[in-house]
Order: structure tokens, then sequence, then C-alpha cells
């Protein structure tokens, strides 16, 4: 729920998100708040429950975001599509999944095809010491 929390106010001051799911996304992130926020589960089956709703079933991953649809994942699943606590494998992200979603924040995980971490472009560089002789 955190995440979720999360992902709204990211969204709400202007995240851009892309990707086959990114419709789905932004109405999931939306729809979850408006039907979770500020709930906090008591029991065993209220959390059964909130884990089995397909709304808040958004998986951030490095590099990606699975906005789950079992029905059409590429990924390997833990559990069986029809199985209200199915998972997406969380090591296996298919590039032409149509669950995938990317965020700004994911973007930025992404190392560059160098292998660095990308650099935040809105954040100056930092500035290095000289080193004595």
């Amino acid at each position: 729920m955190e995440d979720l929390a999360e992902d709204e106010q990211k969204l709400a001051h202007g995240e851009h998100v892309s990707g086959p799911a990114a419709d789905a996304y932004r109405l999931r992130v939306t729809a979850a708040s408006r039907e979770f926020a500020g709930r906090v589960p008591t029991g065993k089956r209220q959390a059964r429950d909130l884990v089995g709703n397909p709304l808040p079933q958004i998986h951030h991953g490095q590099g990606m975001t699975r906005v789950l649809n079992p029905a059409t994942a590429a990924c390997r699943l833990r559990g069986t599509a029809d199985d209200p606590m199915v998972m997406p494998e969380l090591n296996d992200g298919r590039p032409k999944c149509p669950n995938l979603a990317r965020t700004d924040r994911n973007y930025r995980a992404r190392p560059r095809a160098d292998g660095r971490p990308r650099r935040d472009r809105r954040r100056p560089p930092r500035p290095t010491t000289a080193t004595r002789a």
C-alpha cells in the first residue's frame, strides 16, 4: 500500500510512464488509491483479499514495473493464472511483455549500455576535489 501511495504521489507530480501497460498502470494506481487509501488489513482474511485483488498487483523491479495480468504475462508466474495469489517471477522480466510499464524511477535505475548508472539530469554533478601530489 505504501508503494501505491508513492506511485500516486509521483504521478500527481508529473512522473512519466511509458510502455504497453502505461495506461493500465495509471488506472490501477488511481483506482487502488481511492479504494485502499488509509486502510490497514487487520487480519489474515483481509490481507489475503487485498493480495488477491488485481488493482494493487503492480510490482516494481529494477528497470521495469509489471502491471500484472496473468493471462497476458510473458514472464514465469508463481502460481497458476487463475490463482488469486499469483505473482510474477521478479527475476524473469521479458522486454516484450504486454504487462510492462516504465516509470521515470525505472529509467533511472537501469544501467547504461556501458554498465554505469544513469545520472539524474535534473541534478548538477557533484564537485570533485583535487588530489594532492
